[in-house]
Formats: C-alpha cells, structure tokens, sequence
C-alpha cells in the first residue's frame, strides 16, 4: 500500500528503495524485496541486512547465504546484524562449513569482542550443527558471556541427550556468578530426567521453588512434572502438577505418558477426566496416552469413546502416533476386525499405523491376515520398517511358511536393515530356526553386530528341538563368552534336550547353574525335566524326593513321567 503511494505521487521510487526494502523484508514479503534489490542495486548495509534477516527468518536459509554472498561481491560492507543472521542461516541449513568462515571474518574484524549477541549466535551455530564440542569451545573463548549464552549450550546438550555435559555447563555458569533464569532450569531438569539424576532434580526444584519461578512458568512447571515421572518418582510428579497454579495440556500430557509406560493405566484415565473437568482441550499426544490406558486395562467402551471425540476434533489424519494408538488400542481389546476398518477408513497411511494391526495379527495366530495387510500395505506404496518385517517374520512361522520369509529376507538385506536392528535379526534367527533352517539360522546370528539372550536363545531352542546336542551346548558357551547372561528359557530348553535324549549328569550340573551361578528360580517346566531324568535312569527315589521338595504341586505331567519310569522298571520298585 506504502509502495503504492509513492508511485501515485510520482515520487522517484529509487529514493525510497532502501526503505522499501527492508518494509517488504521485516513484513516476510521476501520476493518482493529482493525484486526491488535486484532492480535498484543498493549499495547501503540496511537494505541487504533486512532481506537475509528476512530469508532467514523464514526458514530459507540458502536463500540468505546466496544474498550475503551478493552482498560481498558488490562489496556492500556487512554489520553485526549482517552477521547475526548469516549465522542463523548457517544453523538452519546446517553448513557449518559457511559458519567457520563467518568465525574467522568475525573474529578478525573483532566484533566478538564487543557482541554478546553474536558470541550467543556464533554458539547456536555450532550447536545446531551438532558440534557440542566446537560450540563449547567458542563459548570457552568468548571475552564476555551472559544467561543467554550458558543457555544455548545447556540446552543444546539437553537436546542430544548429552546431560553430563549440560550439568557441567550448569556448575560452571554458577561458578562465573552467572544467576540461571527459568530457560536454564527447565534445560537442567531435562538432563535430570535422561540420567535419572533424582537428587540433582530435588535441589533444582527446591531453589526454583524457593525463587517463586513455579508460580509464572507453565514450561518450568511442566519440566519438573516431566523430571519426576522420568525419575520413577510418579506421586512426587503427581503432587508437583496438583500445586501449579496453572496446567497445561503439555504437563498433563507428559504424566499420563508416565503413567502409561508404569503400566498404570487406570491413573492415566482418571488423569484424562481431571484434565477434561478442568476444561482443558486434550491435544494428540493427550488421547494417544489415554487410548494407551484403554489399552492396558482393555476398556474397549472407553476407547471407543476416545475414537468419537478424535474424529469430531479431526485429528486422526495428520497425527499417524494417534492413529497407530487408535489401531493398538482396538487390537489390545480384542477386536482385530474394528481396528482393520479403523486403518481402512483412514485417507492416508503409514509403516506406524499398519504396524501394530499386523503385530496384532501375528499374535492371534492369524498368519495369513498378517501377511494380507502386509500385502495391502505394498500396494499403497508404504514402505515397511523393522516392526512390520520382524511381525510378518513371525507371520511366517505361524504358517511354517519359510518360502515367504526368505523373500523377506532379501527385502530386509537390500534395505540394510539387518545390520543395525537387533530385533529384526532375531526376528530372521526365530524364523529360519522354527522352519528347520538351522544353518541359515546360524549364519543370520553370526552376521549380526550385536547379539542378545532373545537372538541366542532362538538358535538355541532350535537346536534343543531337533536333539542336536553338541550345536545347543555350543550356543551355550558361546553366548557365556559374550557375556551374555541365560535366562530361565536357556536352561528350561537345555533341560528339556538332556531328558528327551537321557544326559542325566549333565541335566544336574545345568539344573545347578541355573540355580547357584546364575541365581534363577526354577520353573515347574524345570523340576518336570530333572524327575524325566532321574526317571529315565531308574533313580525312582531321586525322581520321588524332587517332586515331595518342589515348591509347586505336581502337575499331571509330573506323575506320568515317573509313572512311565516306573514302567520300565522290572520289579516295579525304585533303585537308589
């Protein structure tokens, strides 16, 4: 409207090109200041500055650094401000390379040492580069530092998860005298939650209490719910909510995801009608957590209501978690068929919302549904993740189908996925093990980086299952030597092998492993195995003493393994 008056008064427009520039930058309309740049050619700072604050601002960070690059070559002088915003175009682009430079430049023409906003600036940088290092390093060098700038590297460090950094960088900006602000505590009790640092916690909470920050700081509020829960401490978080004056749906939401990770789902649901009560808008994250709960209680009816409201607020199309939540929760409760119309009512699809109605499948034991949905999932043009292949894996063992899971083997090595999912790979040993495949079994197992007890285990059992002794116990050691501890599913497989195939000495000394080196509580299954033993050796006394000792009542499979030995007895009499 401005620019439109200057031409109605027939002013030279070329006079008011710098101005309008930087109107059309500061109000976003970035094309068309840079027409107007383009066509007047400023040579003045002001014009330029605002253009690349204005690219950068939006988010186009190319587009600023090809800016200041024309700048320089029309040698139009940059400022401070200049700067500031290149460096804000470096982070958004990530070229850190362009950062270094802008360093250098700015670091000889000495404005680090009179800005301590282009100091905080030139740490961001560093940081959303994901060079901590570096970004600590500038900060280290840096002749003056303020809140600001402790802030950035705290935070930063609390963002990739490195929290011993972020408690260092918290100690040493107390120890320069440097008062933390709000921003400061919220990032350190973040840090708090990722290493469990409950006491670190308490003693924040205490001076921010003590400051009066919880009375104004919905977001500092929201950190210290977030600590506690994180911390396992869920009355503490509880208790911390039901004082804050004011709740959002962030810190509400955040304990009920607490909540639902304990397993304590009924809490979450009576946190669902507090929150509604108090008239708070539930918001995605809020109904994926209760549609958890639903889940974890099997309250269908509930869930059901949860999935009417979803739809009145139209939140089930952008929010694929919901959705797979939505699909979960149906499948928890039972009801496979609701939450395949569920997924086919929806306009768009993901691995995320296909995954748990495949899971669910397979965990039914509806194998060939499984590998449909796989099917349609194709067809749509999804490409599957890890869960979906390690789900139809076990699709293909339901139905012994080992034809189907090698063609998935092939799609899972041609995508790389492998060599860097350990569940997946344990997912293939299962399924190549429960098909007979045992050396295919092997050579997936010994192709994997890493190796757990679950991956183990599937060879393992395999090997128990067709009698091939010296290939289990093999596995056995192996796995010892990893470091890999056995579990109860070890011993009960090896213990079932010893009795089929008579190894009496060596069930005792696994029985007693089990129990005295590893510290295991032996299953029924276990003690059903040593009588099969001594009974298969005729030690019928022996057989007799460990079912009358036994913390469990005999099951019926008990008794007819001592019957059957005392069949093949002659005398029909126990020998000792």
């Amino acid at each position: 409207m401005l620019h439109n008056e200057v031409k109605r008064l027939g002013l030279v427009e070329k006079n008011y090109s710098d101005a309008l520039i930087t109107m059309y930058s500061k109000c976003g309309a970035v094309d068309e200041a840079q027409s107007l740049l383009n066509m007047y050619d400023s040579s003045i700072t002001v014009p330029w500055t605002s253009l690349i604050a204005g690219y950068a601002r939006r988010k186009q960070g190319q587009d600023a650094l090809d800016c200041f690059e024309l700048m320089q070559k029309k040698g139009v002088p940059p400022n401070e401000v200049t700067y500031v915003y290149v460096l804000k175009a470096c982070a958004v682009t990530g070229d850190i390379t362009k950062g270094k430079q802008i360093h250098e430049e700015i670091s000889r023409k000495g404005f680090l040492e009179r800005s301590v906003l282009l100091g905080n600036i030139l740490v961001d940088m560093y940081a959303k580069c994901g060079a901590l290092p570096q970004a600590k390093s500038v900060l280290e060098t840096l002749p003056s530092r303020d809140v600001v700038t402790w802030n950035t590297l705290i935070s930063r460090f609390s963002q990739a998860q490195e929290a011993h950094q972020a408690l260092e960088c918290f100690e040493q900006m107390r120890n320069e005298g440097i008062s933390p602000d709000a921003v400061t505590y919220a990032s350190i009790l973040k840090a708090c939650a990722l290493i469990g640092a409950i006491d670190k916690g308490v003693e924040i909470h205490d001076v921010i209490q003590k400051q009066g920050f919880l009375d104004h700081d919905v977001v500092l509020g929201g950190a210290l719910v977030h600590m506690y829960a994180k911390c396992g401490k869920l009355s503490q978080a509880r208790t911390v909510l039901q004082h804050l004056p004011s709740r959002s749906i962030v810190v509400w939401s955040a304990l009920m995801a607490s909540y639902v990770q304990k397993g304590l789902g009924q809490e979450a649901l009576e946190f669902f009608e507090q929150l509604q009560q108090e008239n708070i808008r539930p918001d995605a994250l809020a109904y994926t957590c209760v549609l958890k709960a639903c889940a974890l209680v099997g309250d269908k009816g509930k869930g059901k209501k949860i999935h009417d409201e979803i739809l009145r607020e139209r939140l089930q199309e952008q929010n694929p978690e919901l959705v797979a939540a939505l699909v979960e929760m149906y499948v928890l409760c039972g009801d496979l068929l609701h939450a395949h119309t569920v997924l086919l009512e929806l306009s768009s699809h993901s691995a995320a919302t296909w995954n748990p109605l495949i899971v669910g499948y397979t965990q039914n034991g509806q194998g060939h549904e499984a590998l449909e949905c796989y099917k349609q999932m194709e067809q749509q043009g999804i490409p599957p993740d890890s869960i979906t292949y390690a789900s139809v894996l076990k699709a293909c063992n339901v139905l012994g189908a080992s034809d189907i899971g090698q063609k998935f083997h092939v799609k899972i090595l041609k995508q790389g996925l492998q060599e860097h999912d350990i569940v997946l790979g344990g997912a293939l040993v299962d399924m190549y093990a429960k098909c007979d495949f045992l050396p295919q079994a092997r050579s997936v197992l010994n192709s994997l980086p890493s190796r757990d007890i679950v991956v183990w285990n599937a060879l393992l059992v395999g090997y128990a299952q067709k009698g091939q002794c010296d290939q289990a116990w093999d596995c056995f050691e192996k796995m010892q030597i990893e470091d890999i501890l056995p579990n109860t599913v070890t011993f009960l497989s090896l213990l079932n092998l010893c009795s089929h195939l008579g190894l009496l000495e060596k069930g005792q000394v696994l029985f007693n492993r089990m129990v005295l080196v590893y510290g295991l509580e032996p299953r029924l299954e276990s003690y059903n195995c040593l009588v099969d033993l001594f009974g298969r050796a005729g030690n019928l006394a022996n057989a007799l003493r460990i079912i009358e000792e036994m913390p469990f009542s005999a099951s019926s499979v008990v008794w007819l393994c001592l019957s059957s030995a005392c069949q093949k007895c002659r005398d029909g009499k126990a020998t000792a």
